[in-house]
C-alpha cells in the first residue's frame, strides 16, 4: 500500500522523493476525482477512464488507512501531518 511519490528526477523516470505529503495527496486526488466524475457527466468513453477511477478509489482507501487518525472521541478521522516536513506519520 502506497501513496504516488511526490518528486520526480527530470526525465520522470525515477521517484527522488516519497514519504507522507498529505497535502499533495489530497490536490492529486481531487483532480482524479473531478476528472473523473466531469468526464463520465460528459458521457466521455476514453478506454483509460474506467483506469483513473480506479486509482481515485483507490488513492481515497490509501489515504484514509495511511493519511488519518481517529479523533479521541473516536467519531472523527482527523489528517495527520506530513512526514517529509517535520510532521509525523
Amino acid at each position: 500500500p502506497c501513496l504516488p511519490h511526490w518528486k520526480f528526477d527530470d526525465d520522470l523516470k525515477y521517484a527522488i522523493g516519497s514519504g507522507a505529503a498529505p497535502d499533495g495527496d489530497a490536490d492529486a486526488l481531487a483532480g482524479m476525482l473531478f476528472a473523473v466524475l466531469s468526464l463520465e457527466k460528459a458521457g466521455a468513453t476514453s478506454p483509460w477512464l474506467e483506469e483513473v477511477g480506479e486509482w481515485a478509489y483507490d488513492t481515497c482507501k490509501q489515504f484514509y488507512l495511511s493519511s488519518t487518525v481517529s479523533s479521541s472521541s473516536g467519531a472523527h478521522r482527523i489528517v495527520k501531518l506530513g512526514s517529509c516536513w517535520g510532521g509525523w506519520g
